[in-house]
């Protein structure tokens, strides 16, 4: 979720803005520490603290703390009856004046959430404004998410779904085809595409933590990105295809010599078990969850 980037830009178009923050959460609640709203006066506002009733009062809370005349205040907040919510769990809640004077202090953290997640330990001055230090570790406040880096070979249908799909979520996309008119015109900022005659070359220039798709036009060119990246032991490597088109080509490692462990560590099909539709959209669909889960279970 993106906080500081959004509250940078109203800061930039000389707009003051209300930051509330999700300080300290205890049982069951919508969202965690570092979960955050930029209000604006208008009323509109950036990010989430998890909807429902806790969202709701926290907007309007907001709008009167705007007109206080106090630049910080805490609150602590049940989620019980007296909201409504059935969550059962608590939060605190953090209400914060920013003003454009602050733009310098407001784009060091947008440059860093940008970055991917980062620390912070948090002090308040004089005029009780808090005052933000980034941090490597030990800091009190966590903010970002660290984007997964997800390599998709192919830009035809279910490319072109998948990077739709992926360009939602937190990730950055490297997009490969030996075909360059195969590319749309404009893509998301966190998409980079490569028109490469021989697609295995980008494979050195990506972290070892990237998660490999591939789905091109030519059954062998993926099965020679499929070596090449298994060979290089990329933590997930996925081709789009039947049970047979697998045992094929699990055979046809196997018979080029590849080690065995190596040569069945692929995913054919690809894509959430049981989820048959063929549709490009409803397959990419299907490979995001299926990337995110997995990246779930090795965080």
């Amino acid at each position: 979720m993106k906080l500081w980037q959004p509250l940078a830009k109203c800061l930039s178009d000389n707009q003051s803005v209300v930051l509330v923050l999700v300080q300290e959460a205890r049982g069951s609640v919508p969202r965690g520490a570092g979960a955050g709203l930029v209000v604006l006066t208008n009323g509109d506002f950036f990010g989430t603290i998890g909807g429902g009733a806790l969202e709701w009062e926290a907007l309007g809370n907001a709008a009167k703390f705007a007109r206080s005349g106090k630049v910080f205040e805490q609150r602590q907040v049940p989620l019980g009856p007296n909201l409504g919510q059935c969550c059962g769990g608590h939060v605190s809640l953090t209400y914060e004046v920013w003003t454009p004077e602050r733009l310098d202090e407001a784009n060091r953290l947008a440059d860093a959430e940008r970055a991917g997640s980062f620390e912070t330990i948090k002090t308040r001055d004089d005029g009780d404004h808090v005052c933000r230090t980034i941090v490597e570790s030990g800091g009190s406040e966590h903010f970002g998410i660290d984007a997964v880096p997800v390599a998709i070979f192919g830009a035809g249908h279910v490319g072109k779904a998948l990077m739709r799909s992926l360009s939602l979520l937190p990730v950055r996309i490297v997009w490969i085809d030996s075909r360059a008119d195969m590319f749309p015109a404009l893509v998301p900022d966190k998409v980079s595409m490569h028109a490469l005659s021989d697609p295995r070359t980008i494979l050195p220039d990506l972290s070892k933590d990237t998660v490999i798709i591939i789905l091109t036009h030519s059954h062998a060119q993926d099965l020679s990105i499929l070596e090449a990246a298994l060979k290089a032991e990329f933590s997930f490597v996925g081709v789009i295809g039947s049970k047979t088109k697998r045992a094929r080509f699990e055979s046809m490692l196997l018979k080029a010599g590849l080690d065995e462990r190596l040569a069945r560590s692929f995913h054919c099909p690809i894509g959430v078990p049981g989820i048959e539709n063929k549709d490009p959209s409803v397959i990419a669909v299907s490979v995001s969850a299926q990337i995110f889960m997995g990246k779930q279970r090795d965080s």
